[in-house]
């Protein structure tokens, strides 16, 4: 049976893999080929019934020289989600940018990208 969350993980994953085709839900498999987009949702705040405020988070990861292609793969992000209405037949989610920033490895070659976002989800029926 499809929840809410799953509706919505499918329409974010839906949404970033027109970004980039390799997208994972909460961590990367080991075979994951740069560059790969990771996200989850961190918290839920329940207190706008019947409206659900989902904190999203997504990691753009790349390796190599120049952080060209993350930044590119963010703007793009970006570009798809934000102040976006991207409804389905089962949630209405509204997508708005929070935050965007370089995150550091110890690996000099990993280039990481993090934007977060606040979903404004709705859905067809309540709950």
């Amino acid at each position: 049976m499809a929840t809410k969350t799953i509706e919505l993980r499918k329409v974010v994953t839906k949404l970033l893999k027109e970004v980039n085709k390799q997208v994972y839900y909460e961590s990367a498999t080991d075979k994951a080929i740069y560059p790969y987009i990771v996200y989850n949702f961190d918290t839920v705040n329940l207190n706008n019934y019947p409206r659900d405020d989902i904190f999203l988070t997504i990691d753009v990861w790349d390796q190599g020289e120049t952080s060209t292609t993350v930044e590119a793969l963010a703007d793009n992000i970006e570009d798809a989600l934000n102040m976006g209405n991207k409804p389905s037949d089962k949630v209405l989610p509204t997508f708005y940018l929070e935050d965007r920033r370089s995150i550091s490895d110890e690996d000099e070659t990993i280039r990481r990208r993090q934007l977060k976002f606040t979903i404004q989800n709705y859905y067809i029926g309540g709950r």
